[in-house]
């Protein structure tokens, strides 16, 4: 008895959606004490798809509800919609604690129609490579712009019934669960380099070693990247890594979710970067996150390149430093609405300057504790590729064909 083929539906995610909503909070903003309710923000969508329940800001319960727009149900998608992170996206669990939630006006809520889709099929289309570059392609502004509402009319979703959606959603969930015990591998071998560093070079913020305080500005060559416009397809048609600062998550950069050609970087303020520089995010959320390039690559002009001078400060160092002096440096933003950094003002942050030869061991002994994270690392990217080929597989219908 032959099984009868998979039927698949091609839809604009406007049509599959209920409600296509963001928020909004009392003037004055939202701060940890400030009312009953948390109302969440694009800080708290998280890369792995998880809502944050720390550093939860708060609204009066009265102005929730009031509230005609931007209240969270279980299961609804929330899409960071502007700024540094646009494009981030997670999901509400049924087992998420807080029943009374809101978002502010930097994320969307994605609701949608329960006859036609599975909130967590529409979660992992959107979190997909393919979904992802479908918001990013209508990304507006500069680098703290970001989507409007318009995006839904362009982004095309294909899915089958919903039995087979469910199908799907469990083999993915499967695959992600893996990803997470491989994650916590791999943040306890962070920490045991991070003690490395402190044993060597004290507590940096206080400088208990008494070493040589420094500018940034003085330790190397700064520059930052640019955006080639999106209107000339050919320009996102090449084999030049182009990083955003959401990438910005590993010690090591060695490939990015876009790619630029060489006529894109002539054709604006893009350029490319040699081996050994340190990008530095700068605006909102992604202020100071970091990695460190291994082949030539470009990014956007959200990202601060930072090439140290030889003799005065090793790469490995330098991000080691400023992920630890981070809670600092991040009191240094400005801004209203969001609070970013500058290359100017990162190149006053002034930090303890150890001896090269010094930094040089311990960047020997970060690659013995590197190369067992490495490892991790490359497991985590054989998972990470086996997930995405999955993805593919279920959203082109061959996975359960």
């Amino acid at each position: 008895m032959s099984v009868p083929p998979i039927v698949w539906n091609e839809s604009r995610l406007n049509d599959v959606l209920v409600s296509l909503e963001s928020g909004s909070r009392p003037k004055g903003g939202s701060t940890v004490s400030s009312g009953e309710i948390p109302s969440l923000g694009g800080e708290h969508v998280q890369r792995n798809g998880t809502i944050s329940v720390s550093d939860l800001k708060l609204i009066p319960r009265d102005y929730y509800i009031k509230m005609k727009r931007g209240k969270v149900k279980k299961g609804d998608v929330l899409l960071v919609k502007d700024g540094a992170t646009t494009g981030k996206v997670g999901i509400v669990r049924p087992d998420y604690p807080h029943n009374e939630v809101a978002v502010n006006e930097h994320v969307f809520i994605c609701r949608v129609k329960p006859n036609l889709l599975l909130p967590e099929y529409l979660f992992y289309h959107m979190f997909s490579s393919m979904g992802q570059k479908q918001i990013l392609n209508n990304f507006h502004g500069s680098a703290i712009g970001g989507i409007n509402q318009d995006f839904a009319d362009n982004y095309v979703i294909h899915f089958p019934s919903l039995a087979v959606q469910r199908k799907i959603v469990t083999i993915l969930e499967k695959a992600e669960e893996t990803k997470l015990l491989r994650a916590q591998a791999n943040e306890l071998t962070q920490k045991l380099l991070q003690s490395v560093f402190f044993e060597m070079f004290g507590e940096p913020t206080k400088n208990t070693k008494a070493w040589a305080i420094r500018k940034l500005g003085e330790l190397g060559h700064w520059t930052s990247g640019g955006t080639p416009s999106r209107a000339v397809m050919a320009y996102f048609d090449g084999e030049i890594p182009w990083y955003t600062t959401g990438e910005l998550n590993d010690f090591y950069l060695d490939d990015s979710i876009e790619h630029v050609s060489q006529i894109a970087l002539e054709s604006s303020s893009a350029k490319l970067f040699p081996p050994g520089t340190l990008l530095i995010g700068m605006y909102d959320t992604a202020a100071l996150k970091m990695g460190i390039l291994t082949i030539p690559s470009s990014s956007n002009q959200a990202c601060a390149a930072f090439l140290p001078k030889k003799g005065e400060m090793d790469s490995l160092f330098a991000l080691h430093l400023l992920k630890i002096m981070k809670p600092t440096f991040l009191s240094s933003r400005r801004g209203v609405r969001q609070k970013n950094l500058s290359q100017t003002i990162i190149k006053e942050f002034k930090v303890p300057l150890p001896p090269y030869s010094l930094q040089l061991q311990f960047h020997q002994i970060a690659d013995m504790i590197n190369l067992e994270y490495t490892n991790q690392l490359q497991i985590s990217h054989e998972l990470t590729e086996l997930t995405n080929a999955l993805v593919k597989q279920a959203f082109t219908g061959e996975l359960v064909a």
